[in-house]
């Protein structure tokens, strides 16, 4: 009984991570709006504190978008449904 009310609470908070969807022509995307916490540009990654949640997301990013990403920018990511790289960024 411990276990699976356990599992509810670890399926809950897994699903309440940036889990806004969007329909745009049949395709889900999941939308997070955050701030940017730190960018690799070697790797092409970017850390994003969600906005509404408060946990962080590791997006993959285009090597030429993350040299115009700096750390504290207020962004809007765009990402494929359960998929890390970011299809836009909006600043």
């Amino acid at each position: 009984m411990a276990a699976a009310i356990s599992l509810f609470f670890v399926g809950l908070s897994t699903i309440s991570f940036a889990e806004t969807f969007e329909k745009k022509g049949g395709v889900v995307y999941t939308i997070i709006t955050g701030q940017i916490q730190s960018v690799d540009t070697a790797k092409s990654l970017v850390v994003i504190k969600d906005a509404s949640t408060g946990l962080e997301k590791i997006v993959a990013v285009f090597p030429a978008l993350t040299a115009s990403l700096n750390v504290g920018e207020s962004v809007k990511v765009t990402l494929g449904q359960g998929s890390n790289l970011a299809m836009k960024v909006i600043k």
